[in-house]
């Protein structure tokens, strides 16, 4: 039996992660600018899951959207992040990598 979406998202490692992200890029959707409170949000893998398995886990593969912005993008690999945020999405990729 394939695992289910909604048991990735639980998963301990992908919370630590999911966290991480939030705490240094902020709960503001990089694609429409609303925040938490006005809309819910998420966090978008630019390259899918589905089609990356190996990246799901990739904080360099992570950017910041409210569900609205995050349903719209439907599977497409648009990238809303600026290059000061990949710079530090990749550091933080780093650290976590023990690099």
């Amino acid at each position: 039996q394939s695992p289910k979406k909604s048991d990735f998202i639980w998963c301990r490692e992908y919370i630590a992660v999911r966290s991480s992200v939030f705490k240094l890029l902020g709960a503001k959707c990089m694609c429409c600018g609303a925040i938490e409170g006005e809309a819910h949000m998420t966090i978008d893998h630019i390259k899918p899951r589905s089609r990356y398995p190996t990246l799901a886990l990739s904080p360099s593969n992570m950017q910041v959207l409210c569900r609205k912005c995050n349903e719209e993008k439907d599977g497409g690999e648009m990238d809303y992040r600026t290059d000061e945020q990949i710079r530090r999405l990749a550091l933080l990729q780093s650290a976590l990598e023990g690099d």
